[in-house]
């Protein structure tokens, strides 16, 4: 087992661990991503929706496409951090230093392309899962054949230029902000690693900076990737009213304000426009509070289980390290 396979176990385990404790959150800024938490049009926080879904008994829909989350996370994490010691190898060799000799950045072109590698193979599953939040398909794989049919192959890749500035670019600020304080805190220490209360402040401050940097793009992706929604709603409204017409007294007494058709979106820039226009900067960051509390924790435990796992590996497994190392000489 060679260091980019360890990293690539080390970052299922992880990832499945971190998932498992903050879904519930991300799964609720998706929603107010995708601006559909409020009949009204009103933006509520993250913990104003919480407590509704609580009055309201639905609580349990926090856990909608756990499932589908699960595997493109832990996914995204064996490729992710498969790919990051391949590409801090080849950054460190086409600038003729070594990997501890990489500086802040670097580290973030290694990331970058690390992220950039990962969103173009994972971001079908994110995308079938992205539109579970909204109560869409029955599981991941219902989803993918869904999306083929109906949109085409190039379905599966909507918000992927999005996301080149979004999660991808995450990745990159995250890993330059991480491998940056890791090294000042080895050297002052004079080559020792630092503690595991400490990378887990490290990995949730590295997550802080990047998702505060990145989330106008994360927005953007999720608006993307769900303005088929309402249409698929809308027709199963018009459908319902043929079927079961309501009465007089009963119309009169559930009418609504009937909401505004959504824009259809062309791209990346166009969305951002739209955005902007209609719902001023604030609308970039619609969901922040959550998903910031989400991110603290989610990286807080993916770092550590993450280091944890690896070092675990290394002292307790050692002959599957020693065996790989044999093997490639």
């Amino acid at each position: 087992m060679d260091e980019a396979q360890l990293n690539a176990v080390s970052g299922v385990g992880a990832g499945v661990a971190s998932l498992a404790v903050v879904y519930p959150l991300e799964n609720l800024t998706t929603v107010m991503q995708a601006n559909k938490d409020s009949s009204d049009g009103k933006t509520k926080s993250t913990w104003a929706h919480v407590a509704k879904l609580f009055r309201d008994g639905e609580i349990w829909s926090v856990y909608k496409g756990f499932s589908s989350g699960l595997f493109a996370y832990s996914s995204s994490m064996a490729c992710f951090f498969y790919v990051h010691v391949h590409a801090k190898a080849i950054v460190a060799k086409l600038l003729g230093l070594t990997v501890e000799q990489m500086g802040p950045v670097h580290h973030l072109l290694a990331g970058w392309a690390a992220g950039t590698a990962t969103c173009v193979i994972v971001n079908p599953l994110w995308l079938v899962n992205t539109r579970q939040k909204m109560g869409k398909y029955r599981s991941l794989l219902h989803g993918l054949m869904s999306i083929v049919r109906e949109e085409g192959f190039t379905g599966l890749f909507t918000g992927i230029r999005s996301n080149m500035f979004g999660p991808t670019l995450n990745s990159g600020i995250q890993f330059m902000v991480y491998e940056t304080l890791r090294a000042l805190i080895v050297k002052m220490r004079k080559g020792n690693d630092p503690s595991a209360v400490e990378f887990l402040v490290l990995g949730a401050l590295a997550k802080l900076v990047a998702t505060v940097a990145t989330y106008p793009a994360s927005t953007v992706t999720t608006r993307l990737q769900t303005q088929n929604i309402d249409k698929d709603k809308k027709n199963k409204t018009k459908k319902n009213s043929q079927v079961q017409p309501e009465s007089s007294s009963t119309s009169k007494k559930n009418k609504k304000k009937p909401q505004q058709p959504r824009k259809k979106f062309t791209g990346p820039l166009d969305c951002a426009r739209f955005i902007l226009k209609n719902e001023g900067v604030g609308g970039f960051f619609v969901g922040l509070d959550g998903r910031l509390a989400q991110y603290a924790i989610q990286n807080a435990i993916r770092m550590a289980v993450l280091e944890s796992i690896s070092s675990t590996i290394k002292t307790r497994l050692p002959f599957l390290v020693a065996a790989s190392s044999a093997s490639s000489e």
